[in-house]
């Protein structure tokens, strides 16, 4: 039966890369449903109760919210005002976008909802500012992916998630340093790479002396950076963000054990929820709800629906394989195979060459974390924090992919054939060559910790 689940979830992984339309989670799902009752150990197991409902809520609540801002064009009139402010220091201002990407990002919007909305402003760009739109891409990809595993995104909130439920990994002393110290070594590491990376391809294309910006994107004379006032909605939907932000501050900051301490059993439990990134999501959602009203409709059309039920369904199909014995015996073998100074370095070209074909979120943590997990007990804590960096970080660093999805939104942003075929090969020979720079950041992690 073991076989016959590794089988089928190669079949899926292909499927995902020669149809990347059909939805891979939905597959999975259907898998469960079938399969499940065959298992031997699970033959009275309802294949619902594999689905991660906490999981779910969690990213529905915290979508939905930065979908109803989304909608009130908040975050779109701040970015133009912004660039508007930085377009008379050209040299400062792809450090300004930089910040500003991973900022959007970490604050919850996601890195794809965030490069889908800045691609089509910082493409135009980057002809005026000279810069080709295959540097533009590996900036506003590289700023997207560098604060992902913040507790607010989707990888951050799928990977905490597992933290939690781990049994080698999560405990009173090390649970709260093991994502912290995710964030910001994804950070610190993808940040590194892309200003590494922006910088040589900017001198290759200077000694080529090529004009490779032109017809890349629609003429700047095109894009108004002209920002009008906030409205009344704008307004209210301001408010609201800096008062769920303040809220969500104050409730961790009452969590801490100095705190939590003085508090009775009833409010530490309310300020344990209020500290919760879905609790606070469905929270902003409600106040939204009042606020938008008619518009409320089009805020949902604005989840990512289809990353969602990706990430669910493919961690439901992982759970079941899972409770069929996989990760250990794949770990088995990793422990017999490789020592445990490599390992990180394994695990990091490993999830990066699965992420360059498939979705770094919604398939390569979930075939990855479990992994983690199954080896984790036999590592010391060093160990287990620089693995767990290991797939973090190379996952994500081949996100610029064009088969990937940030890729893509910016590849459909040049509107020039040939150009877009030219940069389409440039992202996929990137996206392989960050595989090897995966591992290297995952020695240099096993090396620090």
């Amino acid at each position: 039966m073991l076989i016959t689940l590794t089988l089928l979830f190669a079949t899926v992984l292909a499927i995902s890369i020669v149809r990347p339309e059909i939805n891979p989670g939905i597959l999975a799902l259907a898998f469960v449903f079938l399969l499940l009752p065959l298992l031997p150990s699970e033959k009275n197991f309802n294949p619902a109760q594999l689905f991660p409902t906490s999981l779910f809520l969690t990213l529905l609540g915290v979508t939905l919210f930065f979908s109803c801002v989304h909608v009130t064009g908040l975050i779109e009139l701040l970015l133009k005002r912004i660039l508007q402010r930085t377009g008379k220091h050209p040299k400062a201002t792809p450090v300004v976008l930089f910040a500003l990407i991973s900022a959007l990002t970490a604050t919850g919007l996601g890195n794809i909802g965030t490069v889908a909305l800045i691609a089509p402003l910082a493409l135009p760009l980057a002809k005026e500012l000279g810069i080709s739109a295959f540097s533009m891409t590996l900036l506003v990809v590289g700023a997207a992916n560098a604060s992902s595993f913040s507790p607010l995104t989707l990888p951050g909130i799928l990977t905490n998630d597992f933290i939690q439920k781990s049994i080698h990994i999560s405990h009173p002393d090390s649970a709260l340093p093991f994502r912290w110290l995710l964030f910001w070594g994804v950070l610190i590491s993808i940040s590194t790479v892309t200003f590494i990376s922006f910088k040589l391809t900017k001198k290759m294309e200077k000694r080529r002396g090529k004009d490779i910006t032109a017809s890349a994107v629609p003429d700047s004379s095109e894009t108004k950076w002209v920002a009008p006032p906030l409205t009344p909605e704008q307004k209210r939907t301001a408010l609201v963000c800096l008062a769920l932000a303040g809220l969500f501050a104050a409730a961790n900051i009452m969590t801490l054990p100095t705190l939590s301490l003085v508090m009775t059993e009833s409010s530490a439990a309310v300020v344990r929820r209020l500290s919760d990134v879905g609790s606070t999501g469905w929270l902003g959602s409600a106040c939204m709800l009042i606020l938008l009203r008619s518009r409320f409709e089009t805020a949902l059309k604005h989840v990512p629906w289809s990353t969602i039920v990706l990430v669910c369904g493919m961690s439901t199909f992982i759970e079941m394989i899972t409770r069929a014995g996989m990760p250990a015996a794949l770990s088995g073998l990793v422990q017999q195979t490789v020592s445990p100074f490599w390992m990180g370095a394994t695990f990091a070209a490993g999830s990066g060459l699965l992420s360059a074909f498939t979705s770094s979120v919604g398939v390569a943590l979930p075939t990855f974390l479990p992994l983690v997990d199954a080896v984790a007990g036999t590592l010391d804590t060093a160990t287990q924090k620089a693995l767990l960096l290991a797939v973090a970080a190379g996952s994500h660093l081949v996100d610029a992919s064009p088969l990937s999805t940030l890729g893509a939104l910016c590849l459909a942003q040049i509107t020039n054939e040939k150009l877009q075929a030219t940069v389409y090969r440039q992202l996929l020979i990137y996206s392989f060559c960050m595989i090897p720079v995966a591992a290297l950041c995952a020695l240099l992690f096993k090396i620090l910790i």
